[in-house]
């Protein structure tokens, strides 16, 4: 079994309990999803993710760290997708966030946490599909987060795994993958205290 195969497997079994926590925490594809359930959504993981990629600027002179992040940032998607559902710029700076987020202190932290946020965009295409059934404004409207990559989903999700799979420090491997639960962990908390 390939380095790529056996990492994937286990960063996908370790982080399996939390990500599902998540998941049903947010309920995303509940037929009774409000459109006001919606935005506090958006505006959490907003809260979530602005800190997050605000520490990634400081690996951006690698240029490993600069093609990965390239086209991977979701700020500008989410603040979009809340000005299109006619949520004030104003109104959005003023977002709370999240202070305890994972430190992003070494390029594995990076990968570990990349590895939660680009593994959203998967399941992404399917929320999308739900939430241009359920809500009429969809995906013109409000839809960009989650439709993330559109038709280049699994050719991103494809580089990214490939970087991974070419770990090969087992101290590295196991440092993602603790990265990784941290990240499900302090996102499960987070939307807690928003009271999602």
């Amino acid at each position: 079994m390939s380095r790529k195969v056996t990492t994937l497997k286990l960063l996908k079994q370790s982080t399996y309990d939390c990500h599902i926590r998540v998941e049903n925490r947010l309920d995303l594809l509940s037929p009774g999803l409000t459109q006001e359930r919606y935005i506090a959504i958006l505006a959490a993981f907003y809260g979530f993710y602005a800190p997050l990629e605000a520490q990634w600027r400081r690996f951006g002179e690698q240029s490993v760290c600069r093609s990965l992040f390239q086209n991977r940032l979701k700020i500008p998607l989410l603040y979009n997708d809340l000005v299109s559902l006619k949520v004030e710029g104003s109104t959005i700076a003023s977002f709370p966030l999240c202070s305890y987020v994972p430190q992003q202190k070494t390029f594995m932290d990076v990968l570990g946490t990349m590895y939660v946020l680009e593994g959203a965009t998967l399941g992404g295409q399917i929320i999308m599909r739900h939430l241009s059934n359920h809500f009429d404004f969809m995906p013109k409207y409000g839809g960009t987060f989650f439709a993330s990559y559109g038709e280049q989903v699994a050719a991103m999700w494809r580089s990214f795994t490939q970087l991974v799979g070419s770990i090969e420090q087992e101290q590295d491997i196991a440092h993602i993958v603790t990265a990784a639960v941290q990240t499900f962990d302090t996102l499960d908390q987070w939307l807690e205290e928003r009271q999602l």
